[in-house]
């Protein structure tokens, strides 16, 4: 189950998710490098993808690691300090398939990040809203289809009746035809991206 955007559950899985990643990674560099790691270094190397404000992944650190003002390196804290359970511990707290949902949503995320849709998210009402826009998108392409083939055979029509028919006027038709194609085309164009969208939110 992917949690929908802002809601209770997303962030009923995601808190302790990003604390445990914070610890996990921080004894990951500890131990390989014998350093820790600073805010910065944090917010880049495990949230690229994911947007948590500063002051809320700072509370996560704080949970996890303690700060050293002359260095401002953040380092694990020791087992039982300040009831920190340690990293194995932590990641008790979520279930693998949560974690593969949520990798799976920050995917598709990225997806339409790459398609240029950045602010897509905005509560949890996005399926049903985006659903809302595919029924009014649906029937806008229909209607946009449906002038633009009356258009088009009203130019066959004035062709076929080059006597009394005007030059200027067939001219006028086939600019209101084209027009017409080129709404109906952008209106499908924006169908399809709404259901993909719709679609991507439910996986």
């Amino acid at each position: 189950k992917v949690f929908a955007p802002n809601t209770t559950g997303e962030k009923t899985f995601q808190a302790p998710f990003v604390t445990y990643q914070i610890a996990k990674n921080l004894h990951r560099t500890e131990t390989k490098e014998g350093r820790g790691l600073r805010f910065d270094e944090i917010n880049d190397r495990l949230f690229a993808n994911t947007v948590i404000l500063p002051n809320a992944l700072r509370q996560r650190i704080k949970q996890v690691a303690s700060y050293d003002k002359n260095t401002q390196i953040w380092t694990t804290k020791s087992i039982g300090f300040e009831d920190f359970p340690g990293v194995e511990a932590l990641g008790r707290r979520f279930s693998p398939e949560g974690v593969a949902a949520f990798e799976t949503s920050r995917a598709a995320h990225r997806r339409l990040c790459d398609m240029g849709m950045h602010t897509l998210y905005s509560g949890s009402s996005s399926v049903p809203s985006v659903g809302a826009a595919m029924v009014y998108l649906t029937c806008a392409v229909n209607a946009a289809r449906e002038r633009k083939s009356k258009m088009s055979k009203m130019v066959e029509h004035a062709k076929a009746l080059k006597g009394s028919t005007k030059p200027t006027q067939i001219a006028l038709y086939e600019m209101a035809a084209s027009k017409l194609e080129t709404v109906w085309k952008e209106l499908r164009k924006k169908h399809e991206v709404a259901r993909f969208i719709y679609e991507e939110l439910q996986l």
